[in-house]
């Protein structure tokens, strides 16, 4: 159970894993795209894996195989973009500046549905020692009516890769900032021959 919007608790009712494939394999498949990134970031959860505990941008990184290459420079060098910082508030910045965040303006709805596979930010705050948040959403909704998300953890009460929600994440880090979808942010292969 996790803490929820307004104090209470929400439960989040963790799917059974049932992927039998070795990380190596479920790390080699990481093509950039949703399906792939949530099989990993489940996989972490499945192991309860407390190693991205505070570092929410690299399991982010990870989760879509974004080291290395070149599909989003906001989100693996944020401070080569503009004046940002390398943080997940540093790249949403970075995001934003680029026009690859929704809402372009504004806040948004935190009970607006979001697709599997959409990374979500939050705000910087002293919760979150002004780093910002973000984590993938599932294409869930949690019981708390807010998107269901898989998060790296926030020691020392809720550690480890876990599913969470958007309200939860609202209380523990910060203020739900804004979105973007791998096809929103990541820049596509291009596949012109010649011109």
């Amino acid at each position: 159970m996790r803490q929820g919007s307004g104090g209470g608790l929400v439960e989040i009712e963790e799917p059974p894993y049932t992927d039998t494939r070795s990380l190596e394999e479920i790390r080699a498949a990481r093509d950039g795209s949703a399906a792939t990134a949530l099989d990993w970031a489940r996989f972490q959860e499945n192991a309860s894996n407390p190693s991205y505990d505070n570092w929410c941008l690299d399991f982010c990184i990870n989760a879509y195989n974004l080291q290395n290459n070149d599909l989003c420079p906001e989100m693996t060098n944020p401070g080569a973009v503009g004046p940002y910082g390398d943080s997940a508030w540093g790249a949403f910045q970075a995001l934003r500046h680029n026009g690859k965040t929704r809402p372009e303006s504004g806040t948004p709805d935190p009970t607006q549905p979001l697709e599997a596979g959409t990374l979500v930010f939050f705000g910087p705050t002293d919760k979150n020692q002004n780093d910002g948040h973000v984590c993938i959403a599932t294409g869930r909704m949690a019981p708390d009516g807010t998107p269901e998300v898989i998060t790296s953890g926030f020691p020392p009460d809720d550690s480890g890769v876990h599913y969470s929600s958007v309200g939860n994440l609202e209380q523990l880090s910060g203020p739900y900032v804004g979105y973007t979808t791998p096809e929103l942010a990541f820049v596509q292969p291009d596949t012109q021959q010649g011109s």
